[in-house]
């Protein structure tokens, strides 16, 4: 299961203990920060960089005299044997659900893509557009306010975030949006997944915070200052979508015409409401689609400003908000909550006379996720499913993999039957593999 919530949750615990543990410096306050970030670090392994920013923030405190020397070296001493216990506790979970390890998704492979500054421009751009617009631009005036008030801009002025909270907040956001956009931002030999190309779910965690700071912005700030920010904002969200329309045209059809369009909306759940299929990305009607939902719902401020306009469209906006988080949370539960039907689409196989207890089955996981596969055997309940191997010389009568499956057309691999609902495929191979 995702722990993207799980991680949104800790991180909104993380910058309230910072805050506090700024305003009122306590060995006590420090401990639940260090524990915070360790648990964080365990919930998923790209949250290592809040067990490095804990850190900053404890020498910074100590160097300004505002921990002992004593309580933050102590402080510190925690925070890396629960760090430690955290990274055995992964590589031990890791270990009992993956039936290998992607190495794509190692450390290696992160700091490898450290060297296509290119490639780590276009998904930082397309994770910016996914947010601006699956938040119609709210997390854009959260941002412009974090960064004016770190900067002590006249602009923040009236909002009441005082500059070391604006900090404490950059200080664990920054390294997190900056480990998603490099890790997603993949190899060469790598075909990304359209929605890997604006895959905004790697910074859902630090959205939460930033999200309340915007609406703050438009319901509290005067109304010259926010219809200036807003004006902006509207401005870089259309700037930034016909920019990536332009910079991924041919990665989109690329990625389309190799993996089929597979699992876009799945992926990318801040879009959903503006996605008119499940496997197509069109950037431009989208932007389109988003620009004239921020103008309509912004309209009261930009053409007569006044706090009962502010008040309404921070309404209006919490409204729309919930209309995407709604129309987002019931997409993935149709995906991830089967219905009977499709639950009985996967015994076909059985009622056509293809698999039997008698019929060798193996399934093909290369990238070892088997959250399917656990499906899978759980409906074949009386058919063991092992796993699928190259290079045994044990040959199985059929074998479940995705229904565009290289290395099973390779062999002689046939598709005898589809899934209907997922992507899921039967393949017989020939006797002599």
């Amino acid at each position: 299961a995702s722990p993207e919530v799980m991680m949104a949750l800790l991180f909104v615990a993380i910058v309230l203990a910072t805050v506090s543990l700024v305003d009122h410096p306590r060995f006590l306050t420090g401990l639940v920060l260090v524990v915070l970030a360790a648990v964080s670090y365990a919930a998923h392994t790209r949250h290592v960089t809040l067990v490095v920013s804990a850190a900053v923030a404890l020498v910074w405190l100590v160097h300004r005299r505002r921990l002992t020397r004593l309580e933050g070296g102590v402080l510190v001493a925690i925070l890396l044997g629960l760090a430690l216990l955290a990274h055995l506790y992964t590589a031990w979970a890791i270990d009992v659900t993956w039936v290998s390890v992607n190495e794509r998704a190692g450390s290696g492979a992160l700091l490898e893509r450290f060297g296509r500054p290119d490639r780590i421009a276009k998904t930082t751009l397309g994770m910016t557009w996914y947010q601006l617009v699956s938040t119609l631009g709210v997390i854009g005036l959260g941002a412009w306010i974090l960064v004016a008030s770190t900067a002590r801009l006249a602009v923040a002025e009236g909002i009441g975030l005082h500059r070391r909270h604006a900090a404490a907040v950059m200080l664990h956001t920054l390294p997190i949006a900056a480990v998603g956009a490099v890790f997603m931002a993949g190899s060469d030999e790598q075909i990304q997944f359209v929605a890997q190309m604006v895959y905004g779910r790697y910074w859902e965690a630090i959205v939460p915070p930033i999200l309340v700071l915007g609406l703050l912005y438009v319901a509290s700030t005067s109304a010259v200052a926010v219809r200036r920010s807003i004006v902006i904002v509207v401005g870089v969200t259309a700037s930034v979508g016909g920019l990536l329309a332009v910079l991924r045209r041919d990665d989109v059809q690329q990625s389309l015409d190799a993996l089929g369009g597979l699992g876009v909306g799945r992926r990318i759940l801040g879009l959903v409401p503006f996605l008119p299929d499940s496997k197509s990305l069109p950037v431009l009607q989208i932007t389109v689609v988003a620009v004239v939902l921020m103008l309509g719902v912004y309209a009261p401020l930009l053409v007569a400003p006044a706090w009962r306009h502010a008040r309404a469209t921070t309404f209006s906006l919490i409204g729309l908000l919930a209309v995407v988080g709604i129309l987002s949370v019931d997409s993935r539960l149709d995906r991830h909550n089967p219905d009977p039907e499709s639950l009985a689409s996967i015994r076909v196989p059985t009622e056509i006379g293809l698999v039997s207890p008698d019929t060798s089955v193996q399934f093909h996981a290369p990238g070892g996720r088997l959250q399917v596969w656990n499906l899978y055997q759980f409906v074949y309940s009386d058919i063991p499913l092992s796993r699928y191997d190259p290079e045994s010389t044990a040959r199985p009568d059929f074998v479940f993999a995705k229904k565009r499956q290289p290395i099973l057309q390779q062999v002689g691999g046939v598709v005898v039957w589809e899934d209907p609902h997922r992507n899921v495929a039967l393949w017989q191979l020939p006797e002599d593999t």
